[in-house]
């Protein structure tokens, strides 16, 4: 650089001496030259920042009035590039205006990008500065900023998350999307708040941000921080004399929680001959196999989870009674007043009686109707089941008379010689076609493919 401002100083010097040596020769024109070196260069062009899509020319002009015996240079950041018409160094994309003191960007790039100066050998010495940039997508600020990108808030308390957009790519028209968990959860804001956090609420929350020149994105891992919640894979365990069971314990928490296992009120489970305990970190869940299960393994337990932040029990039982019918009907029905409910336990012993209790969800006023009762005989399925040692029943039952367009209903408890267990509320729709339409229409068919054949067989 020195060797640069050495060269600007000799420019300078030359011209000094040009002056002084041709004073003595050319007396007449004293007054003119007197004129010339006193003469105050001025900027036309002003300088300013340019922001350019990739690929375009830029022409950045240095109109100089009276710039007499002075000289002017150009720079690129701390790079010197002409000094005069003479060329220092050259940049690559980069041309001198011959036509002018300028200078001329061909093809802008990321390269190109940066701060682009025409000064004068004047004193003081003057410049003029252009600030040249280039679209990009959007280049986000997150805040909170961290680098593992974790984001920690105790459950109960607020959760702000900013997705700022910097200066550089924010003159183009920007839209924002947050998703939780891939699910789009706010549209054209740069600010995500929930102001009470809870657990639902952990894991990643991203802000994309969208232009005409593409989009980017920034993920906050959401971690709260809560005592544990407990799901349980089953609370009531169907265990068959002489079967092995399994129970899944999942705790949600942070920090993450210990689990440990209970049977008779208190007493601890460890690993034996009897159990199994198997511990997934990944998903934080513990799961317990109860091996031969026998009469005297028919009792309550519960799992625990403990972490700095509280404890949690989930009590479950393994027993007899059949476990929790689940229903395997449409939830639609193709005939508008029948609908043909159908369920799936499981009991080793027979299932003595069953019990079904339906109603109309809105039947007068908003208010749901009266229930109906119905004891269900045990079906085929079930009957054969009955002879063998499968323990999966499958029953069904036919309603008739139903509303059409309506909503309803049902729950179903099984029982057999150990106890009973009752189903979760499932609901159901009926159509506004009936089974009287079908046959209407079948016949409607019929007759069409009939005067079809007919009208062939004449022509």
């Amino acid at each position: 650089m020195y060797h640069i401002y050495c060269l600007f100083g000799l420019i300078i010097l030359a011209n000094i001496c040009f002056i002084v040596v041709v004073t003595p020769v050319a007396a007449a024109e004293d007054e003119n030259m007197e004129k010339i070196s006193t003469l105050v260069p001025v900027f036309i062009s002003k300088g300013g920042n340019i922001v350019e899509r990739e690929n375009a020319e830029i022409r950045l002009p240095c109109e100089i009035k009276d710039l007499g015996e002075h000289a002017f240079m150009w720079k690129f950041n701390t790079k010197f590039l002409y000094v005069g018409n003479l060329t220092i160094q050259q940049l690559n994309g980069v041309e001198k205006d011959t036509s002018s003191n300028g200078i001329i960007i061909k093809r802008l790039n990321n390269d190109l990008t940066g701060i682009y100066r025409c000064e004068i050998s004047s004193n003081p010495p003057r410049m003029i500065q252009y600030n040249v940039s280039m679209h990009t997508a959007p280049v986000i600020i997150p805040n909170p900023a961290n680098k593992d990108n974790k984001v920690v808030v105790s459950q109960d308390q607020p959760l702000v998350l900013h997705c700022n957009i910097a200066t550089s790519s924010s003159l183009l028209p920007t839209t924002f999307q947050w998703k939780h968990n891939s699910k789009v959860i706010e549209l054209n804001r740069t600010e995500f708040v929930i102001q009470t956090t809870q657990l639902s609420d952990a894991g990643d929350v991203i802000c994309e941000a969208r232009n005409e020149i593409g989009s980017r994105s920034h993920t906050f891992k959401v971690i709260v921080q809560a005592k544990p919640v407990i799901t349980l894979s089953e609370q009531i365990v169907h265990g068959p004399v002489g079967t092995d069971v399994e129970i899944k314990c999942m705790a949600e928490a942070y920090p993450f929680a210990n689990i440990e296992w209970y049977y008779n009120s208190n007493q601890p489970i460890h690993v034996s001959s009897k159990h199994k305990i198997v511990n997934n970190m990944n998903e934080h869940s513990s799961t317990l196999t109860i091996f031969n299960v026998g009469p005297k393994d028919h009792q309550d337990y519960f799992c625990l989870a403990v972490n700095s932040l509280g404890e949690e029990k989930a009590y479950f039982a393994v027993t007899g009674r059949p476990s929790k019918p689940k229903f395997t009907s449409p939830k639609v029905s193709h005939n508008g007043d029948t609908y043909q409910l159908e369920w799936v336990t499981f009991s080793q012993p027979p299932i003595k009686n069953t019990t079904l209790r339906v109603r109309e969800i809105d039947h007068v006023n908003g208010q749901p109707g009266e229930w109906q009762i119905i004891n269900v005989e045990p079906t085929v399925s079930d009957a054969t089941a009955m002879k063998t040692r499968e323990p999966r029943r499958r029953q069904t039952y036919m309603l008739e008379n139903l509303a059409q367009d309506k909503s309803y209903e049902v729950d179903v408890a099984v029982a057999n010689d150990f106890g009973t267990t009752k189903s979760d509320v499932f609901v159901f729709s009926t159509s506004d076609f009936t089974s009287a339409d079908a046959k209407s229409l079948g016949m409607n068919f019929i007759m069409m493919i009939f005067m079809f054949l007919l009208i062939s067989v004449i022509a």
